[in-house]
Order: structure tokens, then C-alpha cells, then sequence
């Protein structure tokens, strides 16, 4: 599996930013390429990317660093053993806020002023999506944020 002379590892990677079996493909696109890559496979309910790769021609933290531009929120996986850094399983400040905020809109029954958090809730969610599509412009893909601005964009 390896190139000539080259040691193959399997690397665990949690990847934050997958949240759909559509991002599959863009993964597969962004690593598949990269020399030293042999295989790639995406588990999403997990959001886990396992890539076996040669470790000569290619390091972990230069997967990272691909899954990373296309604004992925990725990290090596940490096993525990006390010695990797712990990774924030957390999700991302901008959905935390667009939860509580839809959560508050809820109440408008009581105050009818309330039901406008959701309008805010929908802002507060917009800039990692305009930050992906930008990502994906850039490297002239049509993925899923970009089509969700223009769902949004016909919707108004």
C-alpha cells in the first residue's frame, strides 16, 4: 500500500465542520490528491476522517492544515493516554448562540417582541457559512453553504 520504502499509518482525525453526507465528496477532494495519501474514508454521524498515509510524504498536521482551509474545524484525534492534547468536542460558538437564541424566540407567546430572536438567530449562524463558501470559491467547488445562501437569498 505504501510508496517504495514508506511507512503507512492510519490517522484518526475529528473533523468539527462535516455535518452532512455532502461534504463526503469535498473531503475526498481535498485529500485525495495530497502525495503520500492512500486512502480516505468519512464516517459523518461521527464526524471522523480515517486517512492512510505514508508518513514520509505526508505528516498529520499537514492533513489537518488541508481539512483546515476549507474551513473544516479539523484536529488529530486524541486517544488519552495523557500525553495528546484533549480536543474541544464542543460545538462552535456561533451554533451554541443560534440555539439559545432560537430557544428564546420560542417564548413568543408570552411577548410577542421574542419571536425577532429567531431573525437573530439566523444572523448569528451566518458567518461560518459565508466563511466556508468563500473556502469553497476558492477552490471553484459548489458545495452545500453555498447553496444554502442562495436557498436564503430566494427566501427573502
Amino acid at each position: 500500500m505504501a510508496a517504495e520504502g514508506g511507512r503507512c499509518q492510519k490517522s484518526y482525525f475529528d473533523v468539527l465542520g462535516i455535518c452532512c453526507p455532502s461534504e463526503v465528496p469535498l473531503v475526498e477532494k481535498l485529500l485525495q490528491p495530497l502525495e503520500g495519501v492512500q486512502k480516505v474514508t468519512v464516517i459523518v454521524p461521527s464526524r471522523t476522517v480515517i486517512v492512510v498515509h505514508d508518513v514520509d510524504a505526508i505528516s498529520q498536521s499537514q492533513i489537518v492544515k488541508a481539512l483546515n482551509q476549507a474551513r473544516l474545524e479539523a484536529s488529530v484525534r486524541a486517544y488519552g493516554n495523557g500525553s495528546e492534547k484533549i480536543t474541544n468536542k464542543w460545538p462552535s460558538p456561533y451554533v451554541l448562540l443560534c440555539g439559545l437564541l432560537l430557544v428564546v424566540s420560542l417564548f413568543e407567546h408570552f411577548w410577542h417582541p421574542l419571536k425577532w430572536f429567531a431573525l437573530v438567530a439566523a444572523a448569528a449562524g451566518l458567518p461560518p457559512i459565508v466563511l466556508r463558501s468563500i473556502a469553497a470559491i476558492r477552490r471553484l467547488t459548489l458545495d452545500v453553504n453555498i447553496l444554502m445562501l442562495i436557498a436564503g437569498k430566494n427566501s427573502l
